[in-house]
């Protein structure tokens, strides 16, 4: 199920509920496709803003932590790139207009010389940071 919550007077309210025969990426790739659903929404309520899903935007880091081999890392209590990762988890906390501006100076200084690590900071920038990728996502 993929769902649209509007927050309303002080609620959060569901404005839309799509039920998916299942929650593989091809599913709500497609659902979302068919609908347009930021282009749709921006249409019909031009005034609203549109935000993401932590849980969902969490998924899809996960993936590209996997991906560039950083698993055992993360997992590991005492690595100082689990500690670094788990930094960039806390971005999606900050005023949107705080992020690239937080990510540069203190993230990417404090990063740390390893090509996995540097792949993943790329990525972040490439598909949330930067003004291409927060042009395609609003």
């Amino acid at each position: 199920m993929f769902t649209i919550h509007g927050f309303i007077n002080g609620y959060y309210i569901p404005l839309a509920i799509c039920l998916l025969y299942d929650k593989s990426t091809i599913s709500y790739t497609n659902c979302l496709k068919s609908i347009c659903i930021h282009f749709a929404c921006n249409t019909v309520w031009p005034q609203i803003k549109i935000h993401g899903c932590r849980f969902h935007l969490s998924q899809s880091w996960n993936r590209s932590i996997q991906q560039n081999g950083l698993s055992n890392d993360y997992k590991d209590k005492n690595s100082d790139i689990r500690r670094w990762l788990v930094q960039c988890y806390g971005l999606p906390f900050l005023s949107p207009g705080s992020v690239s501006e937080y990510f540069v100076n203190y993230l990417m200084k404090s990063k740390l010389d390893d090509e996995r690590v540097t792949r993943f900071a790329d990525y972040l920038v490439d598909v949330y940071i930067s003004e291409e990728a927060q042009s395609v996502s609003t």
